[in-house]
């Protein structure tokens, strides 16, 4: 597990942050999550299973950072 692993939620609005989130931001890692997952994957190029192993999770956590410091930059 990564330290200060990001919670459930947390994960599922920073899916939906970079485009991943059909459904609604919640706490439970359901169907519509898991396609989330699987799609963010396929496009980072991890192996797609729609789980959020320590990989995946660092790599939505970096994702969602290159995004705020881009949403940034453009709007100075």
């Amino acid at each position: 597990m990564l330290p200060g692993r990001p919670e459930l939620l947390d994960l599922a609005a920073m899916l939906a942050d970079l485009g991943y989130g059909e459904a609604a931001v919640t706490d439970v890692c359901d169907l519509p999550l898991r396609e989330a997952v699987r799609r963010f994957q396929a496009d980072e190029g991890l192996i797609s299973t729609g789980g959020l192993d320590d990989t995946t999770v660092a790599a939505i956590v970096d994702a969602d950072a290159r995004r705020r410091r881009e949403e940034l930059s453009t709007s100075r």
